[in-house]
């Protein structure tokens, strides 16, 4: 879990990446919810995962499905 929130994968440039990285926290956290793993660095990792939304009305996009999962997860959690 510690590899996914260092600095260079959450800044990442490349919007795969991000969203790949988005993905995984995501499911970390839905896994972890009660136990919530990353206190201090929540507000960033939210941010990203919100972030990931921006662009959800290109449905057209291969990442579209992931994004859509990441959506589908966090209105759960």
């Amino acid at each position: 879990m510690k590899a996914l929130i260092v600095k260079d994968l959450l800044g990442h440039l490349d919007i795969y990446v991000k969203v790949s990285i988005a993905s995984c926290l995501n499911e970390i956290i839905r896994i972890t919810t009660r136990d919530a793993p990353y206190d201090d660095i929540m507000k960033e990792i939210f941010g990203l995962i919100v972030g990931t939304f921006k662009n959800l009305d290109d449905i057209s996009s291969r990442l579209f499905p992931k994004r859509v999962s990441i959506l589908e997860t966090v209105a759960k959690v």
